[in-house]
């Protein structure tokens, strides 16, 4: 394959170089270019840049771990958000403990092993550093739009293969059989959809920060509120290539936050965009696969095929899974087994993984930023904040309850770029202070 080719290699290593040298004088930048190009990096998955650990790999042991290093030398280890950081220090060291338990009873997996450890770490030094860095109204914007920046690449690559061919340079597709009929997935140059999928749902929450600000700013242009339209109808489009229905679920409920979000007229456009879209051929066409790919659901809800189905077949995973969790001693399942469930629901995984203390412990940390947060903003709207910190609010718990609807079925702890927007960002939420009332 082209990418892994030697001079792509040197070539990523020598821009992987670059940034961590920009990383020595300034975290900030570092952090805003590799958000911005985090979407790019996901193209060189199967390239091994070190023995068998991939650019991916070495990224997410690779970034948290210049973060903590700053953390210490800059900031001495200054904790803003005390009481969350107790909660995530313990969930880590309680993370760490359950890994190395596993690997004296169950031996060494390699990388495997100690994997969970590093993701976790990566959401937990976003969540320690990105407020000590993003202080002010004007670095989260900064953050947001390196975000925005990273949906560029994945929306390109979508859209040559509509508009092309879904092999179209390199890029590719998975064809699924299904009833008398073929559904077809697009994966572009990522190893499967999901580059697509979180670019999507990525940049609808940065479209409900973008709306939100301009609803009341007599600055803000029409032209600006028009293309902000447009471009959620590119992710919504873009999602469409993944058949994924809880991204449609997802953008759906973003949506509607954008489009009360929205003036008057703007809410007009919005409504004749979303038409034309859904009643194009293209449309029709991915929502015709879309209940393919969903029958075996729909077969269920009638009767015809047995309820362990549901969800693409992961109710009949967890039912299985489950049983053998339960038949282990009590210790193991209070610490965790070496049972998993792959990418199929973060609560299983987190309870078959790190037992019934990791469970308990995520999900207590997931409620309790989920009630900070919705605090802050009853308060922020209460004391008539500037329409940016609501603005930046309304995305935080959106990304909130995303995270805590997705974890039902996908692994949002373990996916990188979850942690950086939704726990990264909550953080910055959460520490913000205002100046000032009413927005100028």
């Amino acid at each position: 394959m082209i990418l892994d080719s030697f001079l792509i290699k040197l070539a990523v290593f020598l821009l992987m170089s670059y940034i961590f040298i920009l990383c020595i004088n300034n975290i900030k930048l570092f952090i805003l270019i590799y958000i911005a190009l985090r979407s790019f990096f996901a193209v060189f998955y199967d390239v091994n840049l070190i023995g068998g650990l991939n650019i991916l790999e070495f990224l997410g042991f690779f970034f948290p771990i210049v973060l903590i290093l700053y953390w210490a030398k800059n900031e001495k280890f200054r904790v803003i958000l005390l009481g969350y950081a107790n909660i995530y220090s313990l969930i880590l060291l309680w993370i760490l403990f359950s890994n190395l338990a596993s690997i004296v009873n169950h031996g060494f997996q390699g990388i495997e092993s100690l994997s969970s450890f590093f993701r976790i770490l990566n959401g937990y030094s976003a969540f320690m550093i990105f407020p000590l860095i993003f202080r002010e109204i004007k670095d989260v914007d900064s953050l947001i739009n390196a975000f925005f920046i990273s949906t560029i690449f994945p929306l390109l690559q979508g859209f040559s293969q509509i508009f092309v061919g879904g092999n179209i340079l390199g890029m590719g597709t998975s064809i699924s059989r299904g009833g008398q009929t073929d559904f077809v997935m697009y994966y572009g140059l990522y190893y499967k959809y999901d580059g697509y999928a979180w670019a999507a749902l990525l940049g609808g929450l940065v479209l409900i920060y973008k709306t939100a600000k301009i609803n009341s700013s007599r600055r803000a242009s029409n032209r600006q509120g028009i293309f902000y339209v447009i471009l959620l109808v590119f992710f919504i489009v873009l999602a469409s290539v993944t058949l994924s229905r809880l991204l449609f679920v997802s953008l759906f409920f973003i949506a509607i936050l954008i489009f009360f979000n929205l003036k008057k007229h703007l809410k007009i456009a919005f409504l004749v965009l979303i038409l034309f879209f859904v009643t194009g051929s293209f449309f029709q066409e991915r929502y015709r696969q879309l209940i393919l790919r969903s029958e075996s659901e729909i077969k269920a809800v009638k009767g015809e095929l047995p309820v362990d189905y549901a969800f693409h077949g992961r109710m009949s995973l967890w039912q299985r899974k489950l049983s053998d969790f339960n038949s282990r001693s009590f210790l193991q399942r209070l610490i965790g087994t070496p049972i998993g469930v792959g990418p199929h629901s973060d609560y299983f995984q987190w309870l078959f993984s790190h037992g019934y203390i990791g469970l308990f412990l995520y999900l207590f940390l997931l409620i309790k930023l989920f009630n900070g947060c919705l605090g802050k903003m009853r308060r922020t709207k209460n004391i008539n904040m500037r329409t940016d910190y609501v603005a930046y609010g309304q995305m935080v718990i959106a990304g909130l309850i995303i995270w805590i609807l997705e974890a039902f079925i996908h692994n949002p702890s373990y996916y990188l770029d979850y942690s950086y927007m939704i726990i990264g960002n909550a953080a910055i939420f959460l520490n913000l202070r205002a100046s000032g009332s009413h927005n100028r």
